[in-house]
């Protein structure tokens, strides 16, 4: 099989996703990362946006972490969701809500939404019907629940969170994985992570 080839920022959770996910398939993903917030010349090669995560793998070149986590678990004969239809699309919904309602939270410690808290209420819901183990909503929230402890441990979203115990307890579970703690950074890299992307982030 050609190689395959990850372009990310330093530290995204969008890439450590893709990254936890491939280390659990045992697919030998190649890393290329970069400075936050910068265009790289490899992501460039392939994408005029130079937009981040990008995968690349032959000549096929995709963004979008789900994305290229649907076609890694392709690639690794791996379903990573539950086997029911039913069980699957709340599977699925979570991720949705999740990137819809939270992702962007993670980035800024700002208050939590009557919206926001609504789903939160929902993610627990779903998270509840399911066992904590390697999963595909395990890889997609584990790496933005580890920065949240890593950047903001007392700000309003984790305050949130931890009002809800399941959720909780889950989300620790699913950071406690294998191949989630075998491709996170250290609290003090993810921390100049962040101190690195604040540029980026106060200009949007």
């Amino acid at each position: 099989m050609e190689s395959l080839h990850l372009i990310a920022d330093e530290g995204c959770p969008y890439g450590h996703r893709i990254r936890a996910l491939a280390a659990h398939l045992e697919l030998g993903l190649q890393v290329v990362e970069g400075p936050i917030g910068q265009a790289h010349p490899e992501a460039l090669a392939h994408s005029p946006t130079g937009r981040v995560p990008l995968l690349v793998h032959g000549s096929l070149v995709l963004g979008e972490s789900v994305v290229i986590g649907d076609y890694l678990a392709d690639l690794g004969d791996w379903r990573g969701f539950p086997a029911g239809p039913g069980e699957r699309a709340r599977h699925r919904e979570a991720m949705a809500l999740f990137d819809l309602y939270l992702a962007g939270l993670v980035f800024r410690p700002r208050p939590v939404s009557p919206r926001a808290e609504e789903v939160l209420d929902r993610l627990q819901e779903l998270v509840l019907a399911f066992d904590v183990s390697p999963c595909r909503l395990a890889f997609h929230v584990a790496p933005f629940f580890l920065r949240v402890l890593h950047w903001y441990p007392e700000g309003p979203l984790l305050q949130a969170i931890a009002g809800r115990p399941g959720l909780r307890a889950w989300l620790h579970a699913s950071c406690a994985l294998d191949p989630v703690l075998a491709t996170s950074p250290s609290t003090e890299e993810s921390v100049a992570h962040l101190r690195a992307a604040q540029p980026l982030l106060n200009a949007t």
